[in-house]
């Protein structure tokens, strides 16, 4: 009797821990989801896995055991793969000098008109601009255009007035163009609206003038001034204005030239040395003497240099001049102290390209570009000094023949140092007249090259790209005879 009251008791202690744990689930679920629906506690999440640690395998196991097949996965292509992911240490070329810039640029790039007679220098802002062009104009004189794009600086001039060809082109860059005035025909192409332009006769708020100079060669822009409204204008993006290749390769068969010469009409002669350590080539106004230095006694320098030969006449009794910037010639390239020859090409409003004569695009070092667009009617000279100095100090010895020099008759089996001798004195005396005569009437010009020293640049050191200084005066003139006498042509 009592084993089975025992045993009901047991039964109904069960039965009551059970009811009870059903109780405490429910209690549970009531807790969790309130009478509005809301949760008042956390919810209990999904069911997380837990890491589950795998006791070691045998190493004599895991070897038998073959490797899983990694599936074939084809790679995203590049325009899926970069998607949503941002660049990191991205760096950004300038696509005019192909040098790092600080930022991706949308803007529209800058082209100034700048003075280059004597009373307009030394110049202000030159060594900022990506391309420098350099034009004749009426008068024996030269004038810049050069383009501004990432760095503009504080001051830009002397700023002058515009002429159809540098208009011309101005459109090839869709670019902002900066003037004070333009040439009759100059006018009539602004006017028909297809080039922005800032002229300073009817917008000086973008100029000011110096104190410093007179009249008209003392007008100037810069950054404070022009940056906003370049900032106001539709932004544009440049495709890269050359090939830059950012090493540069010389080849044993590649035709040195350290030395350039560029004699413009009416006496202006722009003068280039390389310097091969550093890779630029310095540039020299007159003579190599007068290096042409800027108002922060800066240096012009360029990485790379372009000869454009181009159509010119005159068209009127001003000296004004007309260029045939469309079509195609021929084309002296400089980079590295080797020069190139080739052709340029220009269809339409297009960039005007340059190749080289096998048809194969030029390709440019890095950093600023100088184009000298040149009368087709004008010989630049150039030369490697090294050929030259070993040719004035070589032994004496047979010469067979000298051809396709300019102004010089074949001579053929010249024998011995007598004759050697005896037909140079001739050539000498002529030379050393001619160069006086030049020098002379250079002087008597409103641009003479004894003008083109300003006070400011009196007393300037030679600069780093020439070996000349006061006390190497004897090495110029030997300099001088040999391209006067051999002159330095570019199909030798």
């Amino acid at each position: 009797m009592k084993k089975t009251c025992y045993a009901g008791i047991l039964l109904l202690l069960i039965i009551m821990l059970v009811a009870c744990s059903g109780v405490e689930d429910s209690s549970r679920d009531e807790q969790v989801i309130s009478e509005e629906g809301y949760l008042v506690e956390e919810p209990i999440s999904e069911l997380e896995e837990e890491p589950i640690e795998l006791e070691p395998e045998d190493e004599s196991e895991k070897k038998d055991q073959p490797e899983p097949a990694s599936p074939d996965l084809e790679p995203l292509p590049a325009d899926e793969a970069d998607v949503g992911i941002p660049a990191i240490g991205q760096i950004y070329y300038s696509p005019f000098t192909g040098e790092p810039v600080d930022e991706f640029y949308i803007r529209k790039a800058l082209m100034v008109i700048i003075e280059n007679s004597p009373q307009a220098r030394p110049q202000s802002g030159l060594e900022e601009a990506s391309i420098i062009y350099e034009f004749l104009v009426e008068g024996g004189i030269t004038r810049f255009l050069a383009l501004y794009w990432d760095r503009i600086p504080d001051k830009i001039g002397p700023v002058r007035s515009a002429r159809p060809y540098l208009i011309e082109t101005a459109r090839e860059y869709d670019a902002l163009l900066l003037h004070a005035g333009a040439s009759p025909e100059g006018f009539a192409m602004l006017a028909r609206g297809q080039l922005a332009h800032l002229d300073q006769i009817f917008n000086g708020q973008y100029y000011w003038r110096s104190s410093d100079r007179r009249a008209p060669h003392n007008l100037y822009t810069g950054s404070k001034r022009i940056e906003r409204y370049l900032d106001q204008l539709i932004g544009q993006e440049y495709n890269d204005r050359f090939d830059f290749q950012r090493v540069s390769f010389v080849r044993p068969d590649d035709k040195k030239a350290d030395f350039i010469k560029i004699p413009y009409w009416g006496g202006t002669t722009v003068l280039y040395r390389y310097n091969r350590e550093e890779n630029l080539y310095y540039r020299y106004y007159g003579f190599m003497e007068t290096p042409h230095f800027l108002d922060n006694n800066i240096q012009l320098t360029a990485k790379n240099i372009i000869i454009q030969y181009v159509g010119t006449r005159v068209l009127d009794e001003e000296g004004r001049l007309e260029m045939e910037l469309g079509g195609s010639g021929k084309v002296l390239f400089f980079k590295d102290g080797i020069v190139v020859e080739g052709y340029w090409k220009k269809d339409g409003d297009s960039f005007t390209q340059y190749y080289n004569q096998q048809g194969e695009k030029l390709t440019f070092n890095p950093g600023q570009t100088w184009i000298h667009i040149v009368p087709s009617s004008i010989e630049v000279l150039y030369q490697d000094s090294s050929e030259a100095m070993e040719t004035e100090e070589a032994p004496d010895e047979d010469v067979e023949s000298i051809t396709d020099i300019e102004g010089v008759e074949e001579i053929e089996d010249i024998d011995g140092n007598e004759d050697i001798e005896g037909n140079r004195e001739p050539i000498e005396e002529e030379v050393k007249k001619d160069i006086e005569e030049d020098t002379e009437k250079a002087a008597g010009q409103a641009e003479g090259p004894e003008e083109d020293r300003p006070a400011e640049q009196e007393g300037f050191p030679p600069g780093p790209g020439s070996p000349f200084n006061a006390e190497s005066i004897d090495n110029q003139f030997i300099l001088d005879l040999l391209e006067s006498s051999f002159p330095f042509n570019e199909n030798d």
